[in-house]
């Protein structure tokens, strides 16, 4: 599946607004996040690249200045929780709005379903297009605020004919911040009987002052499969350590460790499998 978008974050205190026009693919295990800055956010100048791409047999971090037309390596790694589930987090937090059909905002709705603490207080239809949602009120706990465990409570609108994606959430968290959250999510057009995100509108802030807003438009959702030579760095035009760009002396220490190691390790096999033959030389 290839996901093309824009997406933009809010901040009316401030009055500043980030956007980034973004690409993010996915075939099985494997996907690629293409971040490119349609505006200038702090250092980083209007049509910076970012690219990240979780692979299992390597995932790695790339950036691109604008002034130059070539990919450089910001970090790499290989196995599953050091290379690719590294960089699949960096993905999955990078991507929140794309899974707004599933979730309120950080907290997806079956994960909160799950917990003891949670409680169904009022369900209601609500006709919507020739049909019904269901608004359902709700109370809840969530672990991951500065403040440890607070209970929350929350009204969210589900839509049961199509997959039970979510129309629009409101939660609010119990906390002394008093921190809040809302949002919109609109469709277009259906895969396999699941709906295909169109956009989605969430908002954050504490007591009655907006802190964020962030929105998400999809330009393009093009299901189908993808080839693997995507999520490699050849397609990126990195064909060797020749064109590799710049990596970070952590990263560059840490494959010459993690060689020698391995290059001691077969030594010691063949040396100790000698004594044991009474071979060596």
């Amino acid at each position: 599946m290839r996901i093309s978008a824009t997406q933009s974050t809010s901040f009316p205190s401030t009055g500043e607004t980030w956007r980034n026009t973004i690409e993010y693919v996915l075939a099985g295990r494997s996907m690629k996040l293409m971040a490119t800055r349609a505006n200038r956010i702090g250092p980083r100048a209007e049509g910076y690249v970012e690219a990240l791409v979780a692979h299992p047999p390597l995932s790695f971090m790339l950036h691109r200045d604008p002034e130059n037309p070539r990919f450089a390596v910001d970090w790499l790694g290989t196995g599953h929780e050091v290379g690719y589930g590294e960089v699949e987090r960096e993905i999955v937090q990078s991507l929140d709005l794309i899974r707004s059909p599933y979730c309120l905002g950080d907290h997806r709705l079956v994960d909160l379903m799950k917990t003891p603490q949670f409680t169904i207080s009022a369900i209601a239809e609500e006709p919507a297009g020739g049909g019904n949602l269901l608004r359902v009120e709700f109370q809840a706990e969530v672990d991951d605020v500065p403040e440890g465990p607070v209970p929350m409570e929350g009204v969210v609108t589900v839509d049961p004919a199509r997959a039970w994606v979510i129309r629009s959430f409101r939660e609010k968290a119990k906390a002394p911040s008093v921190a809040w959250g809302e949002g919109t999510v609109a469709y277009d057009g259906a895969v396999d009987g699941i709906p295909l995100l169109k956009s989605c509108t969430i908002r954050w802030g504490t007591k009655n002052e907006v802190g964020t807003e962030r929105t998400l438009n999809v330009g393009e959702c093009v299901p189908g499969a993808v080839p693997e030579s995507e999520f490699t760095l050849a397609a990126f035009g990195i064909t060797g350590p020749a064109g590799a760009g710049r990596i970070n002396s952590f990263t560059y220490w840490s494959i010459v460790i993690a060689t020698v190691a391995l290059l001691v390790t077969v030594v010691l096999r063949v040396v100790r499998a000698r004594l044991a033959r009474g071979t060596t030389p």
